[in-house]
């Protein structure tokens, strides 16, 4: 009898050591699949990126503006930065009116998980997030200006946007210009070194509802204008608008609190 309960209590812990030790081994084989997928997504993150993430934002960007398409370059992920960044991207407008184009762009401290596996596009997403783009080009083709920026970066966190080496200038001539109409026509160029905005709300930008500044500093800024005085002007059109009159027309809400214009230099000029 004696022996028989041995046998029994011998079984039992051969089966207690056993399920003990098959324990530890699925621990350590989920572990070890935690780690290789975890190898994997940092040896390959921008080959799982873009064939997963990248159609997903081309097609969240098209969805939400169907008059526009978008091309993205090939995109990089750094995961331990947090940091999604692609050497250039374009934007066009489907009748050519208007294009976009910057050859450099990353964007850090987004949910990017959320994005992938709940496409989640709201702008709650950006409220950490800071972009910093390189050499961007909008081209306004029905104006036939562009304005062209250096260096952009913009802070959501810190509700700050900078900008370096600011262009707008017209994509033709000032003989092409002026031969566009039988009237008088103005010719602007504006250059602007640096500017600043400090207090801005990002996220009603980005919804498109409010533009709300504390500040906004410019250094440097030259404006070059040019009137041709050999043509007419139009009677039938509505005289210069006051830029209190052309800021209660707007749509959109606008609320600056200061703007600021250290060693302004203004070049007017009539022919």
């Amino acid at each position: 009898m004696m022996k028989t309960k041995e046998k029994i209590s011998d079984s039992y812990e051969k089966h207690k050591t056993l399920l003990k030790r098959l324990s530890i081994y699925f621990g350590y084989g989920i572990g070890a699949a935690i780690l290789f997928s975890m190898l994997l997504i940092v040896l390959f993150q921008d080959f799982i990126i873009n064939y997963t993430f990248k159609e997903r934002i081309i097609k969240g960007f098209e969805e939400a503006n169907p008059e526009y398409s978008i091309w993205l370059s090939r995109i990089h992920f750094n995961v331990w930065e947090n940091r999604l960044s692609l050497d250039s991207l374009q934007i066009r407008a489907d009748d050519s009116s208007f294009t976009c184009r910057a050859d450099s762009l990353s964007v850090t401290g987004i949910t990017w998980l959320k994005i992938i596996l709940k496409r989640d596009y709201s702008t709650n997403l950006f409220q950490k997030s800071a972009l910093d783009a390189r050499k961007i080009t909008l081209n306004f083709q029905k104006s036939q200006y562009s304005l062209g920026l250096q260096k952009l970066h913009l802070s959501v966190v810190d509700s700050e946007l900078t900008a370096e080496l600011i262009n707008y200038s017209p994509l033709i001539n000032d003989e092409q210009i002026f031969a566009k109409s039988q009237f008088r026509q103005t010719r602007f160029r504006f250059d602007i070194p640096a500017l600043k905005i400090t207090g801005l709300d990002c996220l009603s930008l980005l919804k498109g509802k409010l533009y709300k500044a504390k500040s906004i500093n410019a250094s440097n800024m030259f404006a070059d204008i040019l009137v041709n005085m050999d043509k007419p002007y139009e009677k039938g059109s509505a005289n210069p608008q006051m830029p209190n009159e052309l800021f209660s027309s707007l749509k959109e809400e606008i609320k600056i609190d200061s703007i600021k214009i250290t060693n302004g230099r203004l070049k007017y000029c009539e022919k």
